[in-house]
């Protein structure tokens, strides 16, 4: 018995919803507003001029996100994870520090995407892969 497109599409809504569900839980996300834990790395290549990433800083500011920290107490690492909506991309950040190193070393993994699973996706990849 074949299905018809609007069941398949159904099914595939519900799906993708449990994986977004499973993902926003794993990543311990939760609405914030901005980048509560620290702006937006800069690199050059994001970006048509640096007056368009501090335009992203500016409005994200007050703008709508989700933002989560996760704890590896057996690796001493800490992860901020943060994605926001602008300009019709969603823009995820991961904030990788070390409790071991005095330093004070910050990773940052970041990058923008056409849709929130695929943002989730990078995300839980940063943290847990």
């Amino acid at each position: 018995m074949q299905k018809n497109k609007h069941e398949i599409s159904s099914l595939q809504e519900h799906l993708i919803g449990g994986d977004i569900k499973a993902l926003e839980i794993a990543l311990k996300l939760e609405p914030t507003v901005g980048f509560p834990f620290s702006d937006y790395k800069y690199y050059n290549y994001d970006w048509d001029s640096e007056k368009d990433y501090y335009n992203f800083i500016n409005t994200s500011e007050k703008s709508s996100s989700i933002s989560g920290h996760i704890y590896d107490r057996r690796e001493e690492t800490s992860y901020d994870i943060t994605i926001i909506l602008y300009k019709d991309r969603y823009f995820a950040q991961v904030e990788k520090s070390w409790d071991y190193d005095a330093s004070d070393n910050i990773s940052y993994n970041n990058d923008s995407f056409d849709d929130y699973l695929s943002a989730l996706k990078f995300a839980y990849d940063a943290v847990f892969n």
